[in-house]
């Protein structure tokens, strides 16, 4: 049987495994594959990017009905991008990276998609540090964003300056859009722009994630019925969430403000962890090492009034920079013995979480803080994140004592994963080590990769053995522990 004695439905199944260059060759072969290969079915999750060839992208865009997403760095070279402001191809997903000279563009390019009616996601990033909104272009692009109907996903990563009132009152002479984003994304200053898109698409937002703060985004946060997961730093009047019942998600992030702004913020985010923590079922901590009393303040009100709370997971998660920075600084041996501050109070608020299955506390896990963990406490535990210490000896030793510790816990936790982060076996601070050259039996560990205990066998445990770091693939490794006996 010849291949063109195939029904065109089945063709088009066969053809459907072909990336955009070769579908573009396969025009080449016959009138009747001519015809097919620029069939809506083959294209609509296919990619362009900005590994191809402009060429390439330049005839995809003449040519093809619609695209899954374009993900592109501006400029492009030849005539790339003339062709993108009349192209006929309507694309689900938009993602540009642009410089400050390319945002007139950007607003060209977002007005022909939405003209197309499928555009559905975008992500911006902007090269350039400050953008100021005297620049009609970028005014064009916020604006254009801001009235572009039917989004459901919206990443922006800009920090515009936007106080002049020719700005604001061309805002406000705007008509609203319906309400459609479930997504939003905004890293970088983008006031007046994001409290309109806030406000405009406030009873469908799900997913809102920030990286500034500001007097309003409280109350036009706490509006949005539907809001279940909330991404930002510390804002004010955090109690006013309470009534968004539907927040099961929140990641608060104290390490890029002013200590004034945290203390400012830190009675709200109290009341708001007391009681919210009865539908609450993620919550991300993420903060400075050196200002740990507000970490401890925030974790003691955790489920205060609420007694018994409905967290699933709790991270701790010091920021990469301040991780490294805080192990390259000498500390004194009395500080380095002591238990990371934390850990007190979060040893005495584990009572209060009893469905909880992930706990990271991204620090090394003192014997106190372990012995704590009886097996009554958090009796659901699955995950448990941890680091080698800070002390400057050997990881590959320390992993060998730590095997021990966590057998006994391992014993109280039978599905405990315990996922220790980048454990380096082959530098040593303290030059040459003799325990690595005695002891071969990490040999082929990857270096600087994290390590999974488990005292299970297979893998069918609801616990997935990724753990991300630097990279999206796992490539640590695993150590079984026995804990049937000894």
């Amino acid at each position: 049987m010849e291949l063109d004695s195939l029904p065109d439905d089945a063709l088009l199944q066969v053809l459907r495994y072909l990336d955009v260059r070769e579908l573009l060759e396969c025009r080449g072969v016959c009138r009747r594959w001519r015809e097919l290969a620029l069939r809506p079915l083959l294209w609509r999750d296919k990619r362009i990017h900005s590994n191809m060839s402009t060429k390439l992208i330049a005839i995809a865009l003449r040519l093809v009905p619609r695209l899954h997403s374009l993900r592109i760095d501006l400029p492009l070279h030849g005539d790339a991008c003339d062709v993108l402001l009349v192209t006929p191809t309507a694309i689900s997903e938009v993602d540009l990276k642009f410089g400050a000279k390319d945002d007139l563009l950007v607003a060209l390019i977002l007005s022909r998609q939405v003209s197309l009616g499928r555009l559905k996601k975008v992500s911006l990033f902007t090269r350039h540090d400050i953008i100021r909104t005297s620049k009609r272009g970028l005014r064009a692009l916020l604006l254009q964003i801001c009235q572009a109907p039917g989004l459901q996903s919206l990443s922006l990563c800009l920090n515009v300056h936007s106080d002049d009132e020719e700005v604001l009152n061309v805002i406000k002479a705007k008509v609203p859009v319906p309400a459609s984003l479930k997504q939003l994304s905004c890293f970088g200053s983008l006031k007046p722009y994001l409290e309109l898109l806030m406000e405009w698409h406030a009873n469908t937002l799900e997913v809102v994630s920030l990286s500034s703060d500001g007097p309003r985004l409280t109350s036009l946060l706490a509006a949005m019925p539907r809001l279940r997961k909330l991404k930002c730093p510390m804002l004010p009047d955090m109690q006013l969430l309470r009534q968004c019942l539907s927040l099961t998600h929140l990641e608060l992030n104290l390490t890029d403000l002013d200590d004034e702004v945290v203390e400012a913020g830190l009675p709200g985010a109290r009341l708001l962890l007391c009681s919210a923590a009865a539908h609450l079922e993620h919550l991300e901590i993420m903060y400075n090492p050196y200002s740990s009393p507000d970490v401890v303040d925030l974790l003691l009100s955790v489920g205060r009034r609420s007694g018994d709370t409905a967290l699933r997971s709790l991270r701790l998660t010091i920021s990469q920079w301040d991780w490294e920075f805080r192990c390259r600084e000498s500390f004194d041996e009395d500080e380095s013995e002591s238990p990371p501050p934390q850990l007190v109070p979060l040893a005495a608020i584990l009572p209060r979480l009893p469905l909880l299955t992930v706990l990271d506390i991204d620090t090394e896990a003192s014997d106190a803080f372990l012995d704590a963990l009886d097996g009554q406490v958090v009796p659901k535990l699955e995950r448990l994140d941890i680091r080698t210490p800070r002390d400057g000896d050997c990881d590959h030793s320390w992993l060998h004592v730590e095997e021990e510790r966590m057998r006994r816990v391992m014993k109280r936790y039978p599905r405990l994963h315990v996922f220790i982060k980048d454990v380096d076996k082959t530098i040593c601070r303290q030059g040459d080590c003799g325990f690595c050259k005695a002891n071969s039996c990490h040999a082929d560990m990857p270096d600087g990769r994290p390590c999974l205990l488990r005292s299970h066998r297979g893998t069918g445990c609801g616990v997935s053995h990724v753990h991300y770091t630097h990279s999206p693939h796992w490539s640590g490794f695993e150590i079984y522990i026995d804990t049937s006996s000894g």
